[in-house]
């Protein structure tokens, strides 16, 4: 009996560690509902829509590659958290449509230099809505859209211990008194962030701890239309580039270089 029972657990192991191909589907109508989707492996996708209020989503991924996660919510103060861990050529996609609503991806991997040619997508249709990205890794690809006022956006790439490299941040932000943030660490990323509207605020931070490497990072912001907006751009280390253009009046602009052979270059009342 004991054998048997050995056996059957050895079985299940087995199992769970060559989970793959699985796909979980959620929908749920109403308000205050909640939910919470694990998946073990590769290849396994899980898709998540909430119609209503105060909904929350959650879906994990773990020790896989080539996973894809998807949450789209219609209504007010949701929230979407999507975690995607230990694997590679992951991605991840949210979709929300109304007001105060919140995202958060995660896509990181343990030890080395992390999670490989990750996607992590965020669009956001309202108000006061906030979308946060996380990768740590080596040529990942982080987005958000956001539609609305009072909007805020935050993407980090590269905190993972071996390094980081060519990977892109980019947000982009169509409305009034929105926030966009983005941080990479260590060499060869390339960052961008566009604002369309009035008041709005753009901060980039890259640091390539040292300098006497040549992370070549690349760091972009345009701020357009009405003006009244601020763009900070921070980078340490060595052949780097920041560009900020600024459209019409009232702007203001902070460029911070440390290191050797950087470029910058700011516009105001660009075309």
């Amino acid at each position: 009996m004991k054998k048997l029972s050995f056996l059957a657990a050895a079985l299940l192991v087995t199992g769970a560690a060559f989970a793959q191909g699985n796909t979980q589907a959620l929908s749920q109508t109403g308000s205050g509902n909640g939910a919470t989707v694990s998946q073990m492996g590769s290849t396994s996708s899980a898709v998540g829509t909430q119609t209503g209020n105060s909904n929350s989503l959650s879906q994990t991924q773990a020790s896989g590659a080539m996973n894809s996660a998807a949450v789209g919510q219609l209504g007010n103060s949701n929230s979407a958290l999507q975690d995607q861990r230990d694997g590679d050529r992951n991605v991840a996609s949210s979709t929300q449509v109304g007001n105060s609503n919140s995202t958060i991806q995660k896509q990181h991997t343990a030890g080395g230099f992390g999670a490989a040619d990750e996607r992590a997508t965020i669009v956001q249709i309202g108000n006061s809505n906030i979308g946060t990205q996380d990768q740590g890794g080596v040529e990942n690809v982080a987005t958000i859209t956001s539609i609305g006022n009072s909007n805020q956006a935050f993407q980090t790439q590269g905190d993972n211990p071996a390094g980081s490299y060519r990977s892109t941040a980019s947000i982009y932000q169509v409305g009034g008194s929105n926030i966009a943030r983005q941080d990479q660490k260590r060499d060869n990323h390339s960052a961008t962030i566009e604002q369309n509207g009035s008041s709005n605020i753009a901060v980039q931070e890259q640091d390539a701890f040292g300098f006497f490497i040549t992370p070549g990072n690349t760091a972009y912001i345009d701020q357009d239309d009405a003006g009244s907006h601020y763009a900070r751009q921070r980078q340490i280390g060595s052949g780097n580039l920041a560009a900020t253009y600024q459209g019409t009046s009232g702007n203001s602009s902070d460029v911070s270089q440390s290191g050797s052979n950087n470029q910058s270059l700011v516009k105001q009342n660009h075309p």
